[in-house]
Order: C-alpha cells, then sequence, then structure tokens
C-alpha cells in the first residue's frame, strides 16, 4: 500500500535544495595563505604569493578613519 506522505516529500525537496544551493555558495569561496616568510604586499592567494601577518585579510577601515594622532 503505497500512499503519499507530505513530510517526506518536504524533506527530500529541502534536501535537494541544501545541495544545489550549498555548492554555488561554496563556489564564491576564497583561499588565502599566511607564512613567516611571506610578504603583506602579495596577493596572498599562493604559498608563493603568502602573506606575512594574518591581519593582512582584515578591513582596513578602522585604520583609514583614525589616523595616527587625530584623536
Amino acid at each position: 500500500m503505497s500512499y503519499w506522505k507530505p513530510k517526506t516529500v518536504v524533506c527530500q525537496i529541502v534536501g535537494v535544495l541544501l545541495v544545489i544551493f550549498g555548492g554555488i555558495c561554496s563556489a564564491f569561496a576564497s583561499e588565502y595563505w599566511v607564512a613567516p616568510d611571506g610578504d603583506d604586499r602579495a596577493d596572498g592567494t599562493s604559498r608563493e604569493q603568502a602573506w606575512a601577518s594574518p591581519s593582512r585579510g582584515q578591513p582596513t577601515r578602522v585604520r583609514q578613519l583614525c589616523a595616527a594622532g587625530s584623536m
């Protein structure tokens, strides 16, 4: 005896959507490298172009708003 189970169908649809959209979202992720012999002027996108400090990837808006000696 086969009958329609709404809860099962909804779970399957949600699962399929998560797989589809989860794959799309991860396609936009970026990987950055930091190494002791790195250079903060590099782009950080490979081991050869690694940054020297982890803070290189952080936004610098605070530094731009609060210039040295302005407070």
